[in-house]
């Protein structure tokens, strides 16, 4: 039997169809880096929102719980960790002919979409607790019966004309906060007489605290006028609550915004009126 020992010459078709598919690949393998280029700035720019913004308009970081989670900190961590390791892989020598390659593209192309939604929906939630509206919970009795102690509510704190028995949130002291009921405008004279509370001389109606009479706790407090940028604020549980009657009026800059929703306990959700 004769063995040749020749190596079959290589057709140019066969030639050209690897050079084809070499190219192919390349052309997939630089559309995916492109896309996480492109995707890796969104993050980086979402990672910056959710960072930096409530630091640079402060006046409602107190009312943001979720930056105070522990999984809020292990979910901007990983996004960050995530986010250096795709910039080492990306920046590092790759050999974009490579079919391998190519699936590990696309498998960080998939993990880089669920960082875009997270860092996405987290700025969301940044953006309106900075600028719209904030999640709070009540501690305490002194809004009985209209809202009860755990109660979650929601406040609007954008674009708000105050209103007399708007329910809100009061700024008393650093890091402390009270949630009240506006009884008196800027201008107005407020007087506690019998247990009625009067308004440039009309007892006011104040149906949601049922029959409870209001006490006075303090003279100078019960009988005084409203001055210019302030309102008079109190409890719908008159009997417990510290309120203008102890600490008399209130700066409309100490209005942490207008209670409006209540979203817990799930049997009471809806307005706050």
């Amino acid at each position: 039997m004769n063995m040749s020992n020749e190596i079959p010459p290589v057709e140019d078709n066969d030639i050209h169809e690897f050079e084809d598919k070499t190219e192919v690949v390349e052309g997939q393998n630089l559309k995916v880096i492109k896309q996480l280029r492109r995707k890796n700035l969104v993050v980086l720019v979402g990672l910056l929102i959710v960072i930096f913004l409530p630091h640079l308009f402060p006046r409602h970081l107190d009312f943001d719980p979720i930056r105070r989670s522990i999984l809020f900190s292990v979910l901007i961590f990983s996004l960050i960790a995530y986010l250096l390791y795709i910039n080492l892989f990306l920046f590092r020598r790759i050999n974009i002919s490579d079919d391998l390659t190519c699936i590990r593209l696309k498998r960080h192309n998939g993990h880089m979409d669920l960082a875009v939604f997270m860092t996405g929906l987290l700025s969301v939630i940044v953006i309106v607790n900075t600028f719209l509206a904030s999640f709070a919970t009540v501690d305490g009795t002194s809004m009985k019966p209209t809202l009860e102690g755990r109660d979650t509510i929601i406040t609007r704190h954008i674009a708000v004309q105050y209103e007399r028995f708007d329910v809100v949130i009061v700024k008393v002291a650093e890091g402390k906060y009270y949630v009240k009921r506006i009884v008196a405008l800027p201008g107005e004279h407020l007087q506690i007489v019998d247990g009625d509370v009067l308004v440039d001389g009309t007892t006011l109606e104040e149906p949601h605290i049922g029959d409870v009479n209001t006490p006075c706790n303090s003279a100078e407090n019960c009988d005084i006028h409203i001055p210019d940028g302030h309102v008079y604020i109190l409890g719908d549980n008159r009997l417990n609550s510290d309120d203008s009657r102890s600490f008399g009026p209130i700066s409309k800059e100490n209005l942490y915004g207008r209670v409006f929703f209540r979203i817990r306990p799930l049997k009471d959700i809806g307005p706050v009126d």
